[in-house]
């Protein structure tokens, strides 16, 4: 089986008819990790002996008529802001590398536990997820797997790079601001932020209270539906159907002075192809206001709600737990503006947001989702600072701010050779109503060619 056509389904179907066992699975992908992590960066901590011990148990209840479900046996990779019992959580930081091993699962971590995932090892990141970059002066620079001097994004690169590359079938990502659509856009897969306060987050280093979610980040959308149901504890989607992909009744929104306005050339190319191809599809695509999104809900606005927060969970971090000496220089840079926003400035956006919300619940009365690209810009170069990358969340942290859940689905390529997403919002509790939309673009105008990494396309 190839690496390009594996994902957690075909894996699944593979185990279940005892073509392939839970131990070689793993075993195949810690030999990917082996071979191809030393330029990719994409893991911190490998889990080498803990995941062939799950592996081996697992291949045992399968063998007893035991199965857990779709994840039984799948090898999964965590971004490393999540406990792991018996592991160290080091956030991406030097100020952490000393850190106690955890004594408990996250509750993420626990849930995929129990549905069967077997755990590979914890994903590179930026320091305490604070920004978007993909370098990490640490642990190494995460480049992008399609094109070496390019970036995987961030902050959670290291887990879009290992799944872009073939290093996992799937992944635990963190979105504050764009953390888990980003990486996803630019590395090729699909990435869900799924409504805030779905997927219990106790256990994690919480950058922002407010704004931060548990996500999957797969290669298909199927795969990522499967990642959520286990991450959630529910059936959020079901199994697809015949029609999955009949998007007759369905109604598309472009927000009116927003969605497609000041776009690279190659973003806006085909983000125009990925509309074409839902009106192909049966769907009903109009352009919708919410001026809001130029007001209330500007980008660098919230950018300061984030940062206020991110200064409260900072200051909330015991000495014995970060050696701020440590810190690095974008961290310290963003507590730094943080400490300047004030209390009442961020009461009066929390104040804003409770209209704000009742405002976008009015909207979804008459659309059944909203598109944008998930970004403005073609994927990043790897030397990118921060500062140069500012309008990267610009589609992606009003959505935060609001709680809604939305997902990042391949719709194209740049004219070098790199992927680029389409973003796709819902209501509240609408993941249905997003992945279905996400699955059609994915029928049309997905994936188009594989990463070009080198090795990255052998046969596992």
């Amino acid at each position: 089986m190839s690496e390009e056509s594996l994902t957690i389904a075909s894996a699944g179907a593979h185990l279940r008819r005892g073509e392939l066992t839970c131990v070689e699975l793993a075993t195949s992908h810690l030999d990917r990790i082996a071979a191809l992590d030393p330029s990719l960066h994409a893991y911190i901590t490998v889990m080498a002996d803990g995941a062939l011990s799950q592996a081996s148990a697992l291949d045992a209840e399968l063998a007893a008529g035991v199965d857990r479900g779709p994840l039984h046996g799948i090898p999964i990779a965590i971004k490393d802001l999540f406990d792991v019992a018996g592991v160290r959580t080091t956030a991406g930081s030097r100020s952490r590398v000393h850190a106690t091993e955890a004594r408990a699962d996250a509750a993420v971590v626990g849930r995929l536990r129990v549905a069967g995932a077997v755990f590979l090892g914890k994903n590179n990141l930026a320091e305490f997820a604070a920004d978007v970059t993909g370098r990490n002066e640490t642990f190494g620079d995460m480049p992008n797997p399609w094109h070496g001097d390019y970036s995987s994004g961030g902050s959670s690169g290291g887990t879009a790079s290992a799944v872009a590359a073939g290093l996992t079938l799937g992944g635990v990502g963190s979105d504050t601001g764009g953390s888990i659509r980003f990486p996803a856009s630019v590395c090729g897969v699909v990435g869900v932020r799924p409504t805030y306060g779905a997927v219990d987050i106790a256990g994690a280093f919480t950058r922002a209270m407010t704004l931060d979610v548990a996500g999957p980040i797969a290669r298909t959308v199927d795969d990522a539906a499967l990642l959520l149901n286990a991450m959630t504890g529910r059936l959020i989607v079901s199994e697809p159907d015949a029609s999955a992909v009949d998007l007759h009744g369905v109604t598309v929104g472009l927000i009116e002075n927003v969605s497609m306005v000041g776009l690279a050339p190659d973003v806006e190319r085909s983000t125009q192809a990925a509309i074409s191809a839902l009106t192909e599809l049966g769907a009903r695509v109009g352009e919708v206001e919410f001026p809001a999104l130029n007001t209330e809900l500007d980008c660098h606005r919230l950018f300061e709600v984030l940062l206020y927060e991110f200064n409260q969970a900072m200051a909330a971090l015991p000495a014995s737990d970060c050696d701020r000496s440590l810190l690095g220089s974008v961290v310290r840079n963003n507590l730094d503006r943080g400490a300047a926003v004030s209390d009442d400035f961020y009461r009066d956006a929390l104040a804003d947001r409770s209209a704000m919300q009742a405002q976008i619940g009015a909207l979804f009365d008459s659309v059944d989702v909203l598109i944008t690209p998930t970004q403005p810009i073609a994927p990043p170069l790897l030397g990118a600072s921060a500062d140069d990358l500012e309008q990267v969340r610009r589609f992606l942290l009003p959505t935060s701010f609001l709680g809604l859940p939305s997902v990042s689905v391949p719709c194209g390529m740049t004219n070098n050779g790199l992927p680029l997403g389409l973003h796709i919002v819902g209501r509240f509790d609408g993941e249905p109503q997003i992945l279905r939309v996400a699955r059609a673009v994915e029928h049309s105008v997905g994936w188009q060619c594989r990463p070009a990494h080198p090795s990255a396309v052998n046969q596992l």
